[in-house]
C-alpha cells in the first residue's frame, strides 16, 4: 500500500519524474535537495524540505514521519573532486541511514551505478547481479563504498534495496540525453564511432520509477539488488543513429578506438578543471553516461522481471526518435 516517501534528489531528472509517478500511485510525497535547488519545478502535491546530506540535523527534518525513502541524490559529474564525491555519495548516504534508521523508517530504496563493475574493460557476455564489484574510478568508487553501506545498515535491521540502473531517457528536467541531443543539433552531422565493440545499458524513466515503486511494495525485495535496463543491448553506433533519426541528422561515421574514448573519460573525471571543463563540454564523457555507453557487455532485468514486473518501453529503437524530436524543440537555441 503507498504510503509516506521521502525523494532525495527530488529536484533532478530522475527525483522530478519519479515523485510524480509517486502521487499518482497515491503515495504522499516530501522531496528533498539543496537547499539552493528549484524545488518550484516538483509536482504540485509534493512537499519540500531542503536538506545539506552533510548536515544531519537536515536529514532528521527530512525523514522525520517518513516510511519509504528513495534516495536518488548523488554527484556524478565529470571533473568533481573526490573530496566532493565523498561529501555528497559517501557521507551524505550514511548520514541519511543514521536519520532513517532512528525515525523508523520501514523501506529504503537506493539507486546506484553500473560503473562500480568497471564496465567499459569487462567482457562478460552478460552483467547479471552476481558479478563481483571493481570500481575503476573516484565516481565508481564512491558508489561502491555507498552500496556497502547500504547493506550495512540492512543487516542492523533497516530494509533496503539496491537499484542498478542503465542510462535513463526520457521527457522533462536534466538528463545526460538532452545534453547530447542539445550537442548532436548544433553539428551538421552526427559522428558515428563504427569500430568500437560497445554496447549501450539504457532504460526509459517511466520504467525506472515503476521498478522503484515495485520493490518498494515487496517485502521479498529487502536485501536484494536490482539491475533496471531494457532488453535491446544496442551498439553504441546504433543508439547513435536513432539519434540522428530522430534529429533529421545525416551520419559520419569514424574510427574511435574504445582506449582513445576511455582515455578522454578518465581525464574528464579526473577531478581537474581541464577534466571538468572537458566533461561539460562533452555530456557522453560523464563518468555514469559513459559507463552506460561504453560498456563491453549487456545487461537484463531477468531478476526483477521474474518477479512479474514487466517493462513499457523494452525496445529505444522505438521510444528513442520521437522522444529526440520532442527533446530538440526545448533544446535552446
Amino acid at each position: 500500500m503507498p504510503g509516506k516517501a521521502l525523494v532525495t534528489g527530488a529536484t533532478e531528472f530522475l527525483g522530478l519524474h519519479l515523485a510524480k509517478h509517486l502521487l499518482e500511485e497515491g503515495w504522499e510525497v516530501r522531496g528533498t535537495d539543496s537547499p539552493s535547488a528549484a524545488f518550484n519545478n516538483l509536482p504540485q502535491g509534493a512537499s519540500w524540505i531542503p536538506s545539506d546530506p552533510a548536515l544531519p540535523g537536515s536529514l532528521s527534518d527530512a525523514v522525520a514521519g517518513m516510511d519509504t525513502i528513495f534516495h536518488g541524490a548523488a554527484l556524478s559529474s565529470g571533473g568533481t573532486p573526490w573530496e566532493r564525491l565523498y561529501r555528497t555519495n559517501v557521507l551524505g548516504t550514511e548520514n541519511l541511514l543514521i536519520a532513517a534508521r532512528r525515525a523508523g523508517v520501514r523501506r529504503v530504496v537506493v539507486f546506484s551505478s553500473f560503473a562500480v563493475y568497471g564496465l567499459a574493460g569487462s567482457e562478460r557476455s552478460e552483467i547479471n547481479e552476481t558479478c563481483r564489484i571493481k570500481p575503476r574510478s573516484p565516481y565508481a568508487r564512491s558508489r561502491a563504498i555507498q552500496d556497502a553501506l547500504v547493506w550495512r545498515y540492512h543487516e542492523d535491521g533497516l530494509p533496503a534495496t539496491i537499484l542498478r540502473p542503465g542510462l535513463p531517457y526520457g521527457v522533462g528536467g536534466y538528463s545526460a540525453l538532452g545534453h547530447l541531443v542539445e550537442l548532436f543539433g548544433r553539428l551538421p552531422a552526427v559522428p558515428i564511432p563504427v569500430n568500437l565493440k560497445s554496447r549501450v545499458l539504457s532504460i526509459h524513466v517511466q520504467d525506472l520509477v515503476r521498478a522503484a515503486s515495485f520493490v518498494a511494495a515487496r517485502d521479498e525485495c529487502a536485501g536484494q539488488e536490482y539491475h533496471i535496463v531494457d532488453e535491446s543491448c544496442l551498439s553504441t553506433g546504433r543508439f547513435l543513429v536513432l539519434l540522428a533519426f530522430g534529429l533529421g541528422k545525416k551520419t559520419v561515421p569514424f574510427p574511435m578506438p574504445l582506449w582513445m574514448l576511455k582515455a578522454f573519460a578518465l581525464l574528464a573525471g579526473s577531478g581537474s578543471q581541464t577534466g571538468g571543463r572537458l566533461a561539460r563540454a562533452f555530456p557522453f564523457l560523464q563518468p555514469e553516461t559513459f559507463c552506460c555507453m561504453a560498456s563491453r557487455s549487456c545487461a537484463s532485468s531477468r531478476k526483477i522481471r521474474s518477479l512479474g514486473f514487466s517493462l513499457l518501453h523494452p525496445d529505444p529503437a522505438q521510444a528513442l526518435p520521437p522522444l529526440v524530436r520532442e527533446l530538440a524543440k526545448r533544446s535552446p537555441p
